[in-house]
């Protein structure tokens, strides 16, 4: 087991800092956001370059939707701002005061 970020990393696979995720999970809702339209896309990050991207055909909806889990106050905000749906990533709190 790794240590990423101060959390076991059970299968092995880097998941990153906190910080890391939510600027991929940020990039990515970028990402599709720029998809979406049809049009040329380029885009450039830490992680990846796009150049010149069309995904095609373009969704019936117009829309790709983009749902997100998460558990966290910042990362929920994004999903608030930019996405279309939450999903839980944990079990339920037992207090409705902690969503």
């Amino acid at each position: 087991m790794a240590e990423r970020g101060g959390e076991d990393d059970r299968d092995g696979l880097d998941v990153g800092t906190p910080a890391q995720r939510y600027e991929r999970i940020r990039d990515f809702i970028a990402l599709m956001r720029g998809l979406e339209t049809g049009e040329p896309f380029s885009m450039k990050t830490e992680e990846f370059e796009i150049k010149d991207a069309v995904a095609l055909p373009r969704p019936a909806s117009g829309h790709i939707p983009v749902w997100v889990g998460s558990w966290g106050p910042r990362l929920n905000r994004l999903i608030g701002r930019a996405a279309d749906g939450w999903m839980r990533s944990r079990s339920w709190p037992d207090d409705l005061d902690e969503y």
